[in-house]
């Protein structure tokens, strides 16, 4: 199955910050950053839940997507 890395993030528009998979396996990008996203028995969203979000795609491995959050590296 499918890990996510910052391959996956390539494409997401400028906006997204973080990315992170849900219970059923899509990834989704977050204009939060990672210390900011907290996840239900579901999935991510922010505090606040005003963050913008973008789908990446699906078919992510699931085993431990309540860890699977990662922030964007910045291009060097």
């Amino acid at each position: 199955m499918k890990q996510l890395t910052q391959a996956d993030l390539i494409k997401a528009p400028k906006r997204i910050n973080s990315a992170a998979i849900d219970e059923n396996g899509d990834a989704w990008g977050y204009s939060a950053y990672k210390q900011d996203l907290k996840h239900n028995h579901k999935r991510w969203s922010d505090d606040t839940l005003n963050c913008d979000f973008w789908f990446i795609g699906e078919g992510f491995d699931t085993t431990d997507w309540q860890n699977s959050a990662i922030d964007r590296e910045s291009a060097k």
